[in-house]
């Protein structure tokens, strides 16, 4: 089962590739935070 883990860009601004390539890494749906 995939993970869904979220991200605030409030928080920490890493790039967009950046993040495709951390979740691609815990293959993880990564999802904005509300």
């Amino acid at each position: 089962d995939l993970l869904v883990k979220c991200h605030s860009l409030d928080l920490i601004r890493p790039s967009y590739e950046a993040i495709l390539e951390i979740c691609s890494h815990y293959k993880s749906v990564c999802v904005p935070c509300q």
